[in-house]
């Protein structure tokens, strides 16, 4: 019994990949850029993704940015899957103008720096 115990407890703890986390939009309180928490993601996730989404509502142009934990194999990665849900949940009264959707399998990997300064204005057109 010793001997499993030992074993037992010699045996890796499962640990998720580590991403960034933030979310840019207008008036957000976790922003992205420097202000980006470190996130150990549940092990289950594989990957860190970033999303940028620039919508037009009624004039209003904005972009959003969103980074967190994400998994490959369940379509959160997948650009066309995850623009196709987005611009169906701003019609009718908003217009979808960007999409990207990107996702990487290394620790700290949607780095805090990219697509910072700027992300999260509104603009009147």
């Amino acid at each position: 019994m010793c001997l499993l115990y030992g074993f037992l407890a010699n045996l890796p703890t499962a640990v998720g990949i580590e991403c960034y986390a933030c979310a840019d939009y207008p008036n957000s309180p976790t922003p992205c850029g420097d202000n980006a928490t470190v996130l150990t993601c549940p092990s289950y996730y594989d990957s860190c993704a970033t999303m940028v989404m620039g919508f037009d509502y009624s004039g209003f142009n904005f972009t959003t940015i969103s980074k967190n934990c994400s998994m490959v194999d369940y379509g959160a990665c997948n650009e066309s899957y995850i623009c196709s849900l987005v611009n169906s949940s701003v019609a009718p009264d908003g217009i979808l103008t960007e999409c990207s959707v990107s996702c990487c399998q290394d620790d700290l990997c949607n780095g805090p720096g990219i697509y910072s300064g700027g992300w999260g204005r509104v603009e009147r057109v």
